[in-house]
């Protein structure tokens, strides 16, 4: 298998996809690695080694995973696999690479994804904070106050478990009221966002240590283009969709 140019990285990587049931590759021109991306945000990524004969395979983990001390090893394979009976060595390649994924890098990869879910989960401690501090919306025959967890698809597989409050109507979130709301969620010191246009208001605990990187741009998770993510409250908005987001310090 040629590992000698980016084309033919590219090239194994697409057959790879193929295999795995992944949507799309990206190659990035500066690294010379190629990524492997899901329809879910879910990513692998593709390097070479010198001299051009193994491929390491790693899986992409969300940048919290780091401060929760959360990894996945990466994984070693030929590039040089034995073909079988009228296989060509890219196909062989393709295949050993991808048999190698499925059993030693995805079930650790799945496994990382679900214990940093129930680690960055709200905890109740903050559910109960946000409740008292919104005790003052008093709740009316057509309104009141909700708060819950919700799950929000983010980039890179992670299913952000996020804390929501909203003003509930029959006719659904108020827009109106996310504002209000949010601005009182700040002043008991909480963190939020509030994506325009939508009734709800994302919160979460400021961290310890103010953070440098606290929102990112990443592939978007269903589908095409960017999402903008919140690190702090787990929010993901499309950047077509402006949004809000102060910090937990101003009133």
């Amino acid at each position: 298998m040629e590992l000698s140019t980016p084309a033919g990285l590219e090239s194994l990587a697409l057959s790879v996809a193929e295999q795995l049931g992944a949507k799309r590759t990206e190659k990035d021109d500066d690294t010379g690695r190629v990524r492997i991306v899901y329809a879910d945000g879910r990513a692998l990524e593709l390097t070479p080694n010198r001299p051009r004969t193994r491929i390491t395979v790693t899986a992409v983990l969300p940048e919290q995973a780091t401060a929760h001390g959360i990894e996945v090893k990466a994984i070693t394979v030929t590039a040089l696999p034995r073909p079988r009976p009228s296989e060509t060595q890219a196909k062989a390649t393709a295949r050993h690479t991808a048999d190698h994924i499925r059993q030693r890098l995805l079930p650790a990869h799945t496994t990382a994804l679900a214990e940093l879910r129930e680690r960055t989960a709200p905890q109740l401690a903050t559910l109960q904070r946000a409740d008292a501090a919104l005790a003052g919306f008093l709740d009316r025959p057509r309104g009141g106050v909700a708060i819950s967890e919700q799950p929000v698809r983010r980039p890179l597989g992670l299913t952000a478990r996020c804390a929501v409050a909203w003003w509930h109507t029959l006719d659904g979130p108020s827009r109106a009221v996310a504002p209000f709301m949010a601005d009182v969620l700040r002043r008991a010191q909480l963190a939020t966002t509030e994506p325009h246009g939508s009734g709800y208001v994302f919160f979460s605990e400021p961290p310890a240590e103010q953070s440098d990187t606290r929102f990112r741009i990443a592939p978007a998770a269903g589908g095409a283009g960017w999402d903008l993510v919140d690190e702090f409250t787990g929010a993901c908005v499309p950047p077509s969709r402006p949004w809000t987001c102060r910090d937990s310090r101003q009133t």
